[in-house]
């Protein structure tokens, strides 16, 4: 199934093909800019084309969204990046990108029956790391979820800093606090060290002192082991080799070599009789001529043996150390010299402890410094940013049906000892949704409808000022209803002025407001559920709103729906 909804713009999600997900047998989607609405019957799967592009985004992969009977699940989806100079840049320095085609990507991703999955960016495999890194640039998926999480504290932090766009100050504090963390630990570290007291190092020197007396390199080791068995073995050696001599050497009365001279010279005399003895006696000489060099590097084996009884005790006592270090120190033999190193370094820890200690001290105060420049630079980012956000958030809640509502953010200083890799405080968002209450922190105030318009007024403010082109919505739009989702849609279409935004919604009034229009449909045969994906023209349009607003379709209905949709289209 193909669906061409418009003409596609520079920097958005231009398409989206996906193959035997879910209920999904196989869909080609292409994009226009704006807002798109997914609407159709409760179950029938709207949220699924949304899944499949949060595949995209390194979400886990799941084996239960491959279609049943099918071995594998495909998406993958093409972006235009032609005003998205940062993303073409990290797909240069990645090697990611195509020259053929710099101004778009091309991201795909398998997940296969057995629930292993695959990733490529621009037909290359990547890590699933590399895919998120990137799909983080182009892509923000909210939903339901998200105005439930805006009851943590830690969340409502993180939507503040998102738009304050404080992600390279965020890293400046988050690296100082945990350069001040290692140098804690090792800080720690050092100090049971010289707690230990000079017996502690004594031991160590000792048993560094036995190590150091020994040879333990590996060729070392190896050496000594042949040798010992060379040695060890040297009088029954020395035996078989003579009796091998006796039999090799060609001055010995019935040696090998001698039988195959003798055979030689009698085939030679008789060659003229058959050429093939004449070819036979040459055979035997080289076979002689072999055995001639054969006997030649036996005799010079046996010549270097002697029985030194005494070399090999010397040997043997040796070895004998080694394998009493090894089990004195509970390693394998060949990995007593890397217990040596690490004896060694112990006992230079040891030495220079205290010195070691005064070097941390110094940089660790050098690190917290860094820290509270850094979190000072943040502090006054977020105070900043705050009072522009929750202005913009306040003007929205009356829009959104909470007429002389209030909305500020609380921050709370953390302790200066903390050294907190999120800053210098903590804070979150306090709201009065009716005119004349106190401002209370979100999750003591907010009702379901009201949590949901909050995390969209929020949401909205916030995204105003992000440069990610497509924005996924789904069902943002649950517990509220009437002229209050009128206002959702047009902020939602407003939004789509500035990006790409796709809604899966069950409002008519969202809807009427997308600038495309599609519809998820599910059909059985008895044996298999599918969906499939409708882009519906005008008249269809009106059909679907009429659906939406009243369960059916009659004349009166299709009227409301009209009206709803030449309303929205007149909104500014």
């Amino acid at each position: 199934q193909t669906l061409l909804c418009a003409e596609v713009s520079q920097s958005m999600l231009n398409s989206l093909s996906i193959r035997d997900f879910a209920i999904i047998s196989a869909l080609d989607l292409r994009f226009n800019a704006g807002l798109t609405v997914v609407t159709g019957e409760t179950g029938a799967g709207k949220s699924i084309v949304l899944d499949a592009l949060s595949l995209l985004t390194g979400a886990r992969a799941d084996s239960n969204a491959v279609r049943a009977g099918m071995q594998r699940a495909e998406v993958s989806a093409e972006f235009g990046l032609g005003e998205l100079p940062a993303v073409q840049r990290w797909l240069r320095e990645a090697e990611l990108d195509d020259a053929a085609a710099p101004e778009s990507v091309q991201l795909r991703r398998i997940v296969r029956a057995e629930g292993s999955s695959k990733a490529w960016i621009n037909g290359r495999s990547v890590a699933l790391v590399q895919l998120r890194e990137l799909a983080e640039q182009l892509i923000e998926i909210h939903g339901q979820h998200e105005s439930l999480m805006l009851q943590e504290p830690s969340r409502q932090l993180s939507v503040l800093d998102q738009y304050a766009q404080n992600d390279a100050l965020l890293a400046a504090v988050r690296e100082q606090a945990q350069q001040i963390k290692s140098i804690a630990s090792e800080m720690e570290q050092l100090k049971t060290l010289s707690s230990s007291g000079g017996e502690l190092l004594e031991l160590l020197q000792q048993q560094l002192g036995e190590l150091d007396k020994l040879e333990l390199a590996a060729e070392h080791l190896s050496v000594l082991d042949q040798k010992q068995r060379k040695l060890a073995g040297a009088e029954a050696l020395i035996e078989s080799l003579e009796h091998v001599l006796q039999r090799l050497d060609r001055d010995a009365p019935h040696s090998a070599s001698r039988q195959l001279s003798w055979a030689q010279a009698e085939l030679s005399k008789h060659g003229q009789v058959d050429p093939k003895l004449l070819e036979a006696a040459a055979l035997l000489e080289s076979a002689n001529i072999e055995i001639i060099e054969a006997n030649e590097l036996v005799s010079d084996v046996r010549q270097e043996l002697a029985l030194d009884p005494a070399q090999l005790a010397k040997v043997e006592t040796e070895l004998s150390k080694l394998h009493e270090l090894a089990r004195k120190h509970r390693v394998p033999l060949p990995l007593l010299h890397e217990k040596r190193e690490e004896l060694r370094t112990r006992t230079a820890q040891m030495r220079g402890a205290d010195q070691r200690l005064a070097e941390l001290l110094q940089a660790r105060e050098e690190a917290q410094r860094r820290w509270q420049q850094a979190a000072s630079k943040l502090s006054s980012k977020r105070q900043s940013a705050v009072k522009k956000l929750v202005r913009t958030a306040e003007v929205l809640m009356q829009e959104l049906g909470m007429q002389g509502g209030k909305i500020a953010f609380e921050f709370q200083p953390r302790s200066t000892a903390d050294f907190s890799a999120l800053g210098a405080e903590s804070g979150e968002f306090v709201v009065s949704t009716n005119q004349g209450q106190a401002l209370r922190p979100i999750r003591k105030v907010a009702s379901g409808g009201e949590l949901s318009r909050l995390g969209l007024a929020l949401k909205v403010s916030s995204l105003a000022e992000q440069g990610v082109p497509v924005l996924l919505f789904d069902e943002v739009d649950a517990g509220i209803g009437g002229a209050v989702a009128d206002t959702v849609g047009r902020l939602l279409a407003k939004l789509g002025r500035a990006h790409q935004v796709l809604v899966v919604t069950h409002l008519a009034q969202v809807a009427a407001h997308g600038a495309a229009h599609l519809r998820v449909e599910k059909t059985s045969d008895g044996w298999q559920t599918q969906s499939s994906v409708k882009h519906l023209d005008d008249s269809a349009r009106v059909d679907e709103l009429a659906r939406m607003l009243a369960g059916h379709i009659t004349s009166s209905t299709q009227a409301a729906a009209t009206e709803l949709r030449e309303r929205a289209l007149a909104a500014p």
